[in-house]
């Protein structure tokens, strides 16, 4: 028995319904009605045909006894006849039935579309919530951050202010200590060089004053020659200055 889904599993296998297929069909026994009916609904469910096709359609037509183009629409081309039906066996009330159908698709898809849109609208509703809650959030945190880094910088500050006050205070003990160190070193090195210069300007004293003695001495010595010298000189100068008066006179 011929069915539409025989029809697709032996000639639909290529997504489309060629001439050859529609002359193949016909030799395997398919009529007319049957080709023609599975043709277009198979072009519903998306398959191709071209002129090829439609060739081989008007010849099985011949060959059943109708006249080409009387009364079979073509395919691909806008026809009065119901989808999924031809001229001779069309009924009104299934084309009915299947207006209906397309009528409760078409609501039913506009009633997803309807409720996709508000579920849409309520999860970009959330999503801005959400976006809200963690902006407020993120500005509350750097508010309590703001608050703890001034805490820190200021605890920071405190400690920075009193290592630096302990090391002035260190600083300034270690100088005077170091200046009081070395009052005393030179303190000391004042009186050992005072003590120092005292023994040599004794040493220097006392040397002086025998140098003072012995120049004393030698210089009276020299004195007392030099006048018995002189005194020598003159006596001998009266006795040459008596004989020379009276060799002249």
């Amino acid at each position: 028995m011929a069915t539409f889904q025989k029809f697709l599993d032996e000639y639909g296998g290529d997504d489309q319904i060629s001439g050859v297929d529609i002359k193949n069909a016909t030799k395997a026994g398919y009529s007319f009605t049957d080709l023609d009916t599975y043709t277009k609904k198979a072009n519903d469910k998306g398959l191709k045909s071209g002129t090829s096709t439609q060739k081989q359609l008007d010849k099985a037509q011949k060959q059943a006894g109708g006249s080409s183009g009387s009364t079979s629409a073509p395919v691909n081309n806008v026809s009065n006849t119901p989808p999924g039906a031809t001229t001779t066996d069309f009924d009104l009330d299934n084309y009915k039935d299947l207006l209906t159908f397309q009528n409760t698709i078409n609501k039913d898809r506009d009633s997803y579309g309807y409720a996709s849109n508000e579920v849409i609208a309520g999860i970009q509703g959330d999503a801005s919530k959400y976006v809200a809650d963690a902006y407020a959030g993120a500005q509350m945190y750097g508010a309590d951050a703001n608050i703890e880094i001034a805490g820190i910088t200021s605890a920071s500050e405190e400690r920075w202010r009193t290592y630096m006050a302990d090391q002035d205070r260190l600083k300034a003990e270690n100088v005077a200590n170091i200046q009081g160190g070395y009052s005393l070193d030179l303190q000391n090195i004042v009186n050992a060089g005072a003590k120092d210069v005292a023994n040599i300007q004794g040493e220097y004293g006392i040397e002086g004053i025998k140098l003072q003695g012995e120049y004393g001495l030698e210089s009276d010595r020299i004195k007392g020659d030099t006048a018995r010298d002189v005194a020598s000189r003159q006596k001998d100068a009266q006795i040459f200055g008596s004989l020379m008066s009276g060799f002249w006179s």
